[in-house]
């Protein structure tokens, strides 16, 4: 091989955290909390988790889920991402078959120890569920995505609006 040179960089992470989760009749609560170590970095990053959901027996149920994590990059960057997520979501029963749904998620994620990359993620969905039968329903739903990357090298952005229609089968 002639020219060029090859970066080969290991990033291992270790975790330490604690968590509380607390399960009601009408909802259920969980956080937790710790540290990430990225090697070779030797840098510690505050992670943790919180997340909220109302009784799925309920007509309207709702569900929050908000993330900080630190882990090994898979792509674009040597190192780690720290990866900041939220997500909320809310189903409502019209009737025994229909239901509708919507929800937003979110995600700034940024490559550590070198903050070189950074990406950005917004989904918004909606949906109409009816159940044919116990095992068996139709969904028919739209989904906006909106992806951006920002980095030193490549900048891009990635716009997409679905619509579609699935017939899924379930067994429990």
């Amino acid at each position: 091989r002639t020219g060029g040179s090859t970066f080969t960089r290991a990033t291992n992470t270790q975790t330490l955290s604690a968590g509380y989760n607390r399960v009601m009749p009408d909802w259920t609560f969980g956080v937790s909390g710790g540290v990430t170590l990225v090697e070779p970095a030797s840098q510690a990053y505050p992670t943790g988790s919180i997340r909220f959901s109302t009784n799925p027996e309920r007509a309207t149920t709702f569900h929050l889920d908000v993330s900080r994590i630190a882990a090994p990059s898979l792509f674009f960057v040597a190192g780690a991402i720290i990866s900041n997520v939220g997500r909320v979501e809310v189903i409502h029963r019209l009737s025994e078959r229909f239901s509708l749904r919507g929800s937003a998620n979110y995600a700034y994620n940024e490559s550590v120890p070198e903050r070189v990359v950074r990406f950005n993620a917004l989904t918004l969905s909606t949906g109409l569920n009816y159940k044919l039968t116990r095992t068996m329903g139709v969904d028919l739903f739209y989904n906006h995505s909106d992806f951006k990357t920002d980095s030193q090298t490549l900048d891009f952005t990635i716009l997409r609006n679905v619509v579609g229609l699935s017939l899924t089968a379930q067994w429990d």
